[in-house]
């Protein structure tokens, strides 16, 4: 075989190579994801490739021919015996990612593993299958008051920096865990995306009218599907002990859809928290509302 031949050889292999180079290095940033904890969008990652991997090599399968043996004539089919297998591979493969694709949950997981916060801001608010949605009968909301201090109506984050004794009570809290929840929010609001880790510490902090009452610190456990309170503190940040599961029991210790009483001030205040293990696997706020027990 002499230079020239070498080199169309060579060009005719290119593609392959090209292919074979991409899906190795979209496989190792799907495992460099999952490392760094970004479970959603390396999962993603890895089904797309893997999806594909497998399509190419039912349609290699069924499709691949032997070289001419002469001139203008036709290959055979270099895995004969094996055609009718990476046929109906190949149907499988199709079939079962539109099928994936027809879930609205899939459809969510997916886009929200590739845009982020963006798309679960996009995405109407849903309560997650299971879970207690709305504030009980003694907890109404009150007309006029703004869900949450976002002009959209989603949790905000708190940052450093606002002159109070917050600011030390959050330090031990990543920023993208701190929480913003206003008087009245009686709708679900999401706290913690899918792709977020679920066992690291989540802060909430309380207020009326933009004014704090007060603040708390929690953690999941996801394996038992349960919230433990770390600590609730007032306006002072001083940690206060008046606080109760409405669904009795350890108090530090709520359900995914118990409510939480606590007391800031002369008031009492009711709010839920929800983990949506079924779903895709998020931390909502269900609602934070004065209780008619106070």
């Amino acid at each position: 075989m002499n230079k020239q031949q070498r080199w169309i050889e060579a060009i005719k292999k290119l593609p392959a190579w090209i292919s074979g180079a991409i899906s190795l290095v979209t496989a190792l940033i799907g495992f460099s994801l999952l490392l760094q904890g970004e479970r959603q969008l390396g999962i993603a990652i890895l089904a797309i490739v893997g999806a594909a991997a497998l399509l190419v090599l039912c349609a290699y399968l069924a499709f691949a021919k032997t070289p001419p043996l002469v001139a203008g004539g036709k290959g055979v089919y270099r895995f004969a015996r094996y055609r009718p297998w990476g046929l109906i591979g190949m149907g499988f493969v199709l079939g079962f990612v539109v099928a994936l694709l027809l879930s609205k949950q899939n459809r969510t997981f997916v886009a929200g593993a590739f845009l982020g916060a963006e798309t679960s801001a996009a995405i109407p608010v849903q309560t997650p299958a299971g879970a207690r949605s709305s504030a009980p009968a003694d907890a109404p909301a009150r007309a006029g008051t703004a869900t949450l201090d976002s002009p959209s109506g989603a949790a905000v984050t708190t940052r450093p920096g606002e002159g109070d004794c917050f600011d030390q009570f959050f330090s031990d809290v990543p920023a993208d865990r701190i929480k913003s929840a206003e008087v009245g929010t009686n709708e679900p609001q999401l706290l913690i995306r899918a792709a977020q880790p679920k066992d690291v510490i989540v802060a909430l902090k309380f207020t009326e009218f933009n004014q704090p009452l007060g603040a708390m610190k929690f953690i999941l456990f996801p394996e038992n599907e349960f919230f433990k309170v770390i600590s609730v503190v007032d306006t002072n940040c001083k940690e206060i002990e008046a606080f109760s599961n409405t669904s009795g029991g350890d108090k530090r210790a709520l359900s995914s859809g118990d409510g939480l009483q606590v007391r800031f001030g002369d008031r009492e205040y009711v709010l839920q928290l929800i983990y949506d293990p079924g779903g895709a696997g998020e931390i909502w706020l269900g609602y934070f509302q004065p209780s008619n027990a106070s």
